[in-house]
């Protein structure tokens, strides 16, 4: 399994709609779903409660070439 933490700038979550913030988190995990084919991202879950919102992105390297 490959593991990712993506964020971005603090100053961007502070002038984010939580609309803009869901729709970045959602790209995020639309580009890794057509990169390594839906099948392979396992878990996509975004953390709120800490000071800077982030995402953990969990993929099944199985059938990931490295790049």
């Amino acid at each position: 399994m490959c593991s990712f933490v993506l964020t971005a700038s603090p100053e961007f979550f502070k002038v984010a709609t939580l609309d803009k913030q869901q729709r970045f988190f959602r790209d995020f995990t639309n580009f890794f779903k057509n990169k390594y084919g839906e099948e392979n991202v396992l878990s996509a879950i975004v953390h709120l409660d800490e000071t800077n919102p982030h995402m953990h992105l969990n993929l099944n390297k199985g059938n990931i070439s490295s790049e």
